[in-house]
């Protein structure tokens, strides 16, 4: 797994929790230019050593590529780390190198957790390699329905079970208190091409006033921030651009407060699995604005208007959506316990995780 991503280390601390003697193995430096958060984020380096603290042990692979390579080149180290921990089941969080390194090692039973683009941004020859690493596994887990179902077309003899790693419900709760006057707009997705949040700044430039008064949280970080920001300052009036925040990075801690703080959550995702960062924000009571994208028509119902589904490319129809919600966020505030129920009935990560420990135990 990567120690740098939230999900996973939370995935991890669950089978802690769970009473499982939880060993990690990562690579002891990041890839360049990939991802969108590291280890050594400052906002992050306290949760990440707490969580090295509550793993029975943390193995960092070493590497001088920053390449696939070092997937391949790692397979000595790899496989020297798993005949000292002699491990019961090896689980890789994230298809893609991880899993190929599991495939490679020889070591079985090994286990698959497939999230998003390992699977749906697969081509190539890195595909080919995926789909030989999910048929061999002995289960490969997706999280979410239209996930599973393109796994399956990726890999026809794997094993695919559909189980959503879920958020936890006791923590991301709606305030005592519904969020104030202010209408405000909540997003934590990378700024990557992926997650296109340059295609909200484009909407927002076209908001016609007068507006009522609102505001637009971009908690995240990634390589496109910068790019991003400039985007903002060159068409965005003065009058609107102080209307957002560009924080580059929060803690749990923060982002829980800005979640309670907020209306609704915005992504605009051009490909997802389930968006964790999607159900915390439905946790919290957040009505969703999102692309109009197979993974996140699962959790907006059009009979129940839960949420708005909105159209990619269009930033004239975008900027319409964002209006209306602008004036209507009575609308939202009604859906808020519907969205809530939602999450505590489908994806709840308490049950999800037990779930995820029983399958685990019976792949043994």
């Amino acid at each position: 797994m990567n120690l740098a991503s939230p999900w996973a280390r939370k995935t991890a601390l669950a089978l802690a929790d769970l009473g499982q003697e939880v060993h990690v193995i990562d690579f002891s430096t990041a890839r360049q230019g990939r991802g969108t958060i590291k280890k050594e984020d400052e906002f992050q380096v306290e949760a990440v050593q707490a969580f090295r603290n509550k793993m029975a042990g943390v193995h960092l692979l070493e590497t001088r590529f920053s390449s696939s390579l070092r997937y391949f080149t790692a397979l000595p180290a790899f496989k020297k780390i798993l005949e000292k921990v002699r491990p019961d089941v090896l689980l890789t969080l994230y298809a893609g190198g991880f899993a190929n390194l599991a495939l490679l090692s020889g070591f079985r039973p090994y286990v698959v957790y497939v999230v998003g683009s390992d699977v749906l941004l697969s081509k190539g020859i890195s595909r080919q390699l995926g789909s030989s690493a999910l048929t061999h596994a002995s289960l490969v887990l997706a999280n979410g329905g239209f996930l599973a179902q393109k796994t399956r077309e990726m890999s026809s003899a794997a094993k695919v079970k559909c189980l959503l790693l879920g958020v936890d419900t006791e923590s991301f709760t709606p305030p005592a208190r519904p969020p104030g006057p202010k209408v405000v707009f909540f997003n934590n997705r990378g700024f990557s091409p992926i997650y296109n949040n340059e295609y909200i700044i484009e909407a927002l430039s076209l908001l016609k006033p007068p507006l009522p008064e609102f505001h637009f949280h971009f908690a995240s970080l990634g390589p496109g921030l910068e790019s991003t920001k400039q985007l903002a300052a060159r068409i965005l009036s003065p009058a609107m651009l102080a209307n957002i925040t560009f924080w580059g990075g929060v803690n749990q801690a923060k982002m829980l407060e800005l979640l309670r703080q907020s209306h609704y959550f915005v992504s605009v995702s051009r490909s997802d699995g389930t968006a964790t960062s999607l159900l915390e924000a439905m946790s919290c009571g957040l009505y969703p604005i999102l692309s109009d994208i197979p993974q996140n028509r699962e959790w907006v119902d059009s009979a129940d208007s839960n949420g708005i589904l909105a159209p990619l490319d269009q930033p004239k129809d975008f900027a319409d959506v964002l209006t209306h919600a602008l004036l209507h966020p009575e609308e939202a505030a009604q859906k808020s316990p519907i969205n809530r129920r939602l999450i505590q009935s489908r994806a709840d990560s308490h049950k999800s995780m037990q779930s995820l420990g029983s399958m685990l135990s019976s792949a043994v």
